[in-house]
């Protein structure tokens, strides 16, 4: 983990202020997402129902081109609910108490982005009413506010413009922070909600520090080879 001092700066022609925080020096490896992955959704929870993912998630860029690619490359391939769902895991796997929830009483701790007993039609239109509730001083991991990414950020070293796919986490240089990767590998998500989130209408989500395909725009040089927007 690394350490951020509180910094105050401007957004947009906004003055915000980030408190102190710790945040991960590296994106998610592969590795590590899968393993907390598949012990949240096994059958050592019998007390509780366990978690039920979207998607199984990937490694790096390996859905695009012929390259050879390994598990300390960054998870991708997830949904914002997953990514969500899965810091709740992690909290939970480390006995944290944690961060996201299905009610204003942040007292049924959110589990499950998607039913298997559902089609993705019927998921969808059963997650209309889905509502994340946020529990702010929990000890659990979360995604970033965004002003908090931003703070992160700090003056992240430019990447080089010519790779050709996803690196491993920890490669390259550091920020002054000591975090890897603020700009390029892979889009991060962050907690793009003003208050708690709300499915009632089609999501989209904001995702920062580009891919490796830095500084190309995703709408014209897309990572993914499916079209995704």
């Amino acid at each position: 983990m690394a350490y951020l001092p509180a910094r105050s700066f401007s957004i947009g022609g906004q003055s915000v202020h980030v408190p102190p925080l710790y945040v991960s020096c590296t994106e998610i490896p592969y590795a590590l997402y899968q393993t907390i992955y598949r012990w949240s959704f096994s059958d050592l929870w019998v007390s509780e129902p366990g978690y039920i993912y979207d998607r199984a998630g990937d490694m790096g860029s390996m859905r695009k081109g012929a390259y050879v690619h390994a598990p300390d490359e960054p998870a991708t391939g997830m949904t914002w609910l997953d990514a969500v769902a899965w810091c709740n895991a992690l909290s939970e796997k480390e006995s944290r108490q944690p961060v996201y929830y299905i009610n204003p009483a942040c007292t049924a701790v959110f589990r499950i982005p998607r039913e298997r007993r559902f089609s993705a039609q019927a998921n969808a239109l059963s997650n209309n009413n889905l509502r994340v509730y946020v529990k702010w001083d929990a000890d659990g991991y979360r995604l970033p506010a965004m002003a908090e990414w931003i703070s992160a950020a700090g003056t992240a070293p430019v990447p080089v413009s010519t790779a050709t796919q996803t690196m491993p986490v920890a490669s390259g240089a550091t920020n002054e922070f000591g975090v890897y990767h603020m700009l390029g590998n892979v889009w991060e998500y962050c907690w793009d909600c003003p208050g708690a989130y709300s499915n009632a209408v089609p999501p989209r989500h904001t995702v920062l520090g580009g891919d490796f395909n830095y500084p190309g725009s995703p709408e014209t040089n897309a990572a993914s080879p499916f079209g995704d927007t």
